[in-house]
């Protein structure tokens, strides 16, 4: 799971304010109280190192086990998040409806599709008119090479709300990845009808110009993005490609050094170098 919203880091917060435990130890008491207020700071390692000091009265509590498995999704670390809802799933079958769709994301996020799909199957036997499960199988399908069947997801979230954005830009993505650029572009433009900021809907929009070869009008959106966007990692790197596609060599290589600048420490982009 990519990082912690502010409305989830606020739930966090309230859950933890209201299920606090007492373990009877003071020490362990502090140590769960260090580690709820470093994942409220999001220093997610340094509180993943407490809650590994109490790990044996943790797993007493299946919510507490919930708890550390989520920070574990909030830092990225989808093998240890995976391997506590499973336990709790194996210890506590009371309470896996409860983590069952966390554990297809974690799944989806590890790679591990046919898990992931397995996973958002069995919540949607148990839940059917779980939407945030039908988008995760819908995407864990087309990750899986499965569009066709990806489609048909994100058409039947779509039958029930038409105008569902996630599940509008998802279907568009998974179109253009068919060669599918036109059907692909009608759908950003309805979600930009709906929204006419959305940067993901804008971002996509440009690629599919792009990949359809209208490369001066994507140069002219991923420019528009990015005068609303300044720092957008995806527009910068697009807006190299727009300009390497349509022959203007020497703005590509102005618009890569820009990429290079803004790559995380110890890795280049493959763009061109």
């Amino acid at each position: 799971m990519k990082k912690i919203s502010v409305a989830l880091a606020i739930v966090v917060t309230c859950y933890f304010a209201l299920s606090a435990p007492v373990f009877g130890s003071e020490d362990s008491d502090r140590t769960l109280a260090s580690a709820r207020k470093l994942v409220e700071e999001r220093s997610y390692a340094a509180a993943l190192e407490d809650y590994s000091k109490i790990s044996d009265e943790l797993r007493k509590d299946p919510g507490l086990v919930i708890e550390w498995a989520r920070v574990y999704t909030y830092a990225d670390m989808h093998s240890e998040a995976i391997r506590l809802f499973e336990e709790v799933r194996t210890k506590y079958p009371e309470r896996a409806q409860d983590i069952l769709k966390e554990l297809g994301d974690q799944y989806k996020w590890n790679k591990n599709l046919s898990k992931s799909i397995e996973t958002y199957e069995e919540v949607l036997r148990k839940d059917p008119g779980n939407i945030t499960a039908e988008i995760g199988l819908a995407e864990a399908l087309a990750w899986n090479d499965k569009h066709v069947e990806a489609i048909k997801r994100y058409d039947d979230v779509l039958k029930k709300d038409p105008n569902f954005v996630q599940a509008l830009i998802a279907k568009a993505e998974v179109l253009s990845w068919m060669d599918k650029l036109e059907e692909s572009q009608r759908l950003y433009k309805r979600v930009l009808n709906i929204d006419p900021g959305n940067l993901k809907a804008r971002l996509g929009e440009a690629r599919v110009m792009v990949w359809g070869g209208y490369h001066r009008k994507a140069v002219a959106k991923y420019n528009a993005i990015l005068r609303d966007h300044p720092d957008d990692a995806e527009a910068i790197e697009g807006l190299a490609y727009a300009y390497h596609w349509d022959g203007n060599e020497a703005k590509t290589l102005e618009v890569v050094k820009r990429v290079i600048a803004i790559a995380p420490a110890g890795k280049r982009p493959g763009i061109f170098l």
